[in-house]
């Protein structure tokens, strides 16, 4: 958690080495959304800014996180069967509650009220 005072203007992204373990224990007692992205997906971009927002709008209950399904994570998008940028997935107490497909935000806004 960031501590109060300065907002975030952008996402922490993860890596591949500590992706499982930051879930497993961030997720305790937070709903952790994992935005899978790539370099090159406009609508990836589009998005961030609302997702940044978010992010400080919900500080302390739900923590948004980016992962670049590049060629040196792919382990990791093919394991969790990422076919489509941006995917998000959203994690509570280390298991996946809910997923989505694309740049919908009032879809995403719904499953983060839902599960948070």
């Amino acid at each position: 958690p960031t501590s109060i005072g300065e907002p975030l203007t952008e996402l922490k992204e993860l890596d591949q080495s500590e992706f499982y373990s930051f879930i497993e224990e961030h997720s305790q007692d937070r709903l952790v959304v994992v935005d899978f992205y790539t370099a090159w997906c406009g609508p990836c971009k589009l998005i961030q800014p609302t997702l940044v927002e978010w992010a400080n709008e919900f500080a302390g209950e739900v923590e948004l996180v980016r992962f670049e399904c590049k060629k040196e994570n792919k382990e990791i998008g093919s394991k969790l069967g990422i076919k489509v940028a941006p995917t998000f997935f959203l994690y509570k107490k280390g298991e996946k509650v809910a997923s989505l497909t694309g740049a919908k935000t009032d879809e995403l806004r719904k499953l983060i009220e839902t599960h948070k």
